[in-house]
């Protein structure tokens, strides 16, 4: 099933209403480079929205996409681009391509992926009800122009697929609250976050390159996350996550969070509150239903667990999202 009429209107509004910004933004002209940023066609979508910005020195496309199962899109530009999945419910939405910029890893949250202009890559997901997908459109020789000084641009845009880099995963999220309008600040601060997340994709590559000490190994953590998505319902205890793949509780938690950079209970939590997204999307259980379905002791508990993680309550999250 291709974009409906509708999600394609809302990309011509939206392409529009950029250019109003880049026109009112840079009065003495605008480079052409940043009026049309390139928006894949999710294919297989119910509907996609889409949010353009212009910053000084990028263009940012964020795409709110709701589906009802499979996703795919090519993501292959004639521009270099920054991909970040902030938000996925189901999914996940997995990126492939030339072997040239590496395996995805399946198991990376908000994975931050850096495709050059030309490379043939797309993404996919099975099971996705809805994505919110960050693009940051860049020009090298801008970029080196502007922090060729402070930066090494050649690390900043080395390419890579779903790489793990928390600290540009949770910039990338706030670069889209600006681009959506959640929150909004004057052109210094912008400039100064986009800084950060260019000097966080340094950070990433630097630690890509070291080899991993002391995590699990890939069937530990298979196994693990495997046992914990089949019973979020259940009492999960850490002395059977530790034990199903021979490990002491103490060395199974430094491994774990070696490896997925969060402690198991937090990974856990974070997975439990995934699921009551895909829950609330539904609309066919009530909030005490999800609660109890994903493991919370009750409504209250579970909407105290939503609320801190994700800044807002269950119901305003799903308000937002329709």
């Amino acid at each position: 099933m291709y974009l409906s009429a509708h999600a394609l209107n809302d990309h011509a509004r939206s392409a529009s209403r950029m250019a109003s910004r880049l026109a009112a933004r840079h009065p003495d002209g605008i480079d052409e480079t940043w009026i049309a940023p390139t928006c894949p066609n999710y294919v297989g979508a119910r509907s996609v929205t889409l949010d353009h910005d212009a910053w000084s020195d990028a263009a940012v496309t964020l795409a709110h996409v709701r589906a009802s199962g499979e996703v795919h899109a090519s993501l292959t530009a004639d521009c270099t681009r920054i991909l970040v999945a902030v938000e996925e419910v189901g999914g996940p939405f997995v990126l492939r391509g030339e072997a040239a910029l590496g395996r995805p890893l399946a198991l990376a949250p908000n994975g931050v992926s850096v495709v050059p202009a030309g490379a043939e890559v797309s993404g996919s997901a099975r099971r996705l009800s809805y994505l919110c997908h960050l693009a940051v459109q860049v020009d090298r020789d801008h970029l080196e122009a502007a922090f060729g000084d402070t930066l090494d641009i050649g690390r900043v845009l080395a390419p890579r697929l779903m790489s793990t880099n928390p600290r540009a995963a949770g910039l990338a999220r706030m670069i889209a609250d600006e681009c959506n309008g959640v929150q909004t600040h004057d052109r210094v601060f912008r400039d100064s976050l986009m800084l950060a997340f260019l000097s966080a994709l340094v950070s990433g590559v630097d630690q890509a390159s070291k080899p991993a000490r002391g995590g699990l190994a890939a069937w530990q953590v298979r196994r693990t996350i495997d046992y914990i998505v089949q019973n979020l319902g259940s009492d999960i205890d850490l002395a059977q996550l530790a034990g199903g793949v021979g490990l002491s509780r103490s060395h199974f938690c430094r491994a774990f969070r070696e490896t997925t950079g969060l402690p198991p209970h937090k990974w856990v939590i974070n997975a439990r509150i995934e699921r009551a997204k895909e829950h609330l999307l539904a609309a066919k259980l009530s909030l005490s239903q999800i609660a109890l379905d994903v493991g919370f002791s009750d409504q209250s508990h579970f909407t105290r667990a939503f609320s801190k993680s994700e800044g807002i309550s269950p119901g305003a999250w799903l308000r937002s999202r329709l």
